[in-house]
């Protein structure tokens, strides 16, 4: 599926909560420890019971890729998600 913004703020499923739809988060306890300046990919399973994005492309036949941002320090990212989705085949 496409992202198009970012929940920063541990909530339950199907619940109402902040979105960032472009710009920098910062998760020391949620995001895993990310290279700066690598591409970050939506997500296409949950991380530790996290669902972030990964910094790992996806490469499975049937999972879509989309750029959502990049790395700007081990624990922070700008967030900005690319339009284009690709689905690997």
């Amino acid at each position: 599926s496409r992202a198009i913004g970012l929940v920063v703020e541990d909530i339950s499923n199907n619940a109402f909560g902040p979105v960032l739809l472009r710009g920098f988060a910062r998760f020391n306890t949620a995001f895993p420890t990310y290279t700066v300046g690598g591409s970050l990919y939506n997500p296409t399973a949950e991380q530790s019971n996290l669902n972030v994005p990964h910094q790992t492309a996806p490469s499975a036949d049937g999972q879509f890729l989309q750029i959502v941002g990049f790395a700007v320090s081990a624990d922070a990212i700008f967030f900005d998600p690319d339009s284009t989705v690709v689905e690997i085949a």
